[in-house]
């Protein structure tokens, strides 16, 4: 498994999601560049072209298009994970 950083998957899902790096920067509270660098590094570690930038906004690659529907299943199972863990916490004494 290659060693990817998880905050610069969270940058590529939420550009992805708007199609838009100034948007997403907004969103995530970054400067444009900080979102663009992020996005790039994850470029190098995956070793694929994920977006393309046009003067409209980005769009993504087929690798940029198999790579945002991971995360999108992979934050659906983390998400019934959590209820899971919730639901679990309730019926459990914390430790002291």
């Amino acid at each position: 498994m290659k060693n990817v950083n998880l905050n610069a998957l969270r940058v590529f899902s939420v550009v992805a999601t708007h199609g838009n790096l100034q948007r997403a920067a907004e969103e995530l509270n970054l400067s444009r560049g900080a979102v663009s660098q992020r996005i790039k590094q994850l470029e190098i570690e995956l070793g694929v072209v994920l977006l393309v930038r046009g003067a409209r906004g980005v769009s993504l690659t087929p690798e940029g298009e198999r790579c945002h529907a991971a995360m999108e299943d992979a934050l659906a199972i983390l998400d019934t994970a959590f209820v899971s863990i919730g639901e679990d916490s309730d019926r459990v004494t914390p430790r002291k």
